[in-house]
């Protein structure tokens, strides 16, 4: 059995590993009774995957982490509890109470990053937002000046942060604006923000 730390990637595998310190991954598992698949997480969740094919989400900066089943069939564990999960389902933990909530769930929402794909339906801005943080690695601040909720229904492909950013704007009443890049003293850049103003 091998132990090894995961960042965010594709999985596939007919042999028995345990992975930790998940941040996110998509596993395809061929089923093998005696030694099942496990991915398990810093926060104490472990997944158990008995010939299957599932997507995992558990950054760091994240108050929740997030099991998606696209097929077969997982078991989603954290101290006593313990839940069978079904394909199109997923199952949502909160960190802070420790609550498991689960739901029917959009595959290509959720799954489509395999594909280079960015997919939202229905997605509010803010969850837009976080998703477009991790892909192109930046920081994006939104500031609110109304309790109004916009949600997005597209699919990106190779589109610029910026090119996405424009077509936000022209279905929402939100301007942005990045700052300039600037660098440590050992000439390696700090992490880009943008600001999003949301009227």
């Amino acid at each position: 059995r091998n132990t090894f730390g995961w960042r965010c990637g594709y999985y596939n595998s007919r042999h028995p590993i345990s992975t930790w310190n998940v941040c996110c991954g998509y596993f395809e598992v061929e089923a093998d009774p005696e030694h099942p698949f496990s991915v398990s997480t810093s926060e104490g969740l472990r997944v158990i995957a008995y010939g299957t094919k599932f997507n995992v989400n558990a950054y760091d900066d994240e108050p929740f982490i997030e099991a998606v089943l696209e097929k077969g069939k997982i078991d989603v564990i954290r101290n006593d509890e313990r839940i069978r999960l079904e394909p199109n389902k997923q199952v949502v933990l909160n960190k802070e109470s420790g609550v498991f909530r689960v739901s029917a769930v959009n595959l290509d929402e959720k799954m489509d990053w395999r594909k280079g794909r960015m997919v939202f339906r229905n997605t509010p801005l803010e969850k837009v937002l976080k998703r477009l943080e991790k892909r192109y690695n930046v920081e994006i601040v939104l500031h609110k000046n109304s309790n109004a909720e916009y949600k997005y229904r597209a699919t990106f492909t190779n589109e610029t942060l910026e090119q996405i950013l424009d077509y936000l704007k022209q279905t929402a009443p939100i301007e942005w604006s990045a700052r300039q890049l600037s660098s440590h003293s050992d000439s390696t850049f700090v992490r880009q923000r943008i600001d999003v103003y949301q009227r």
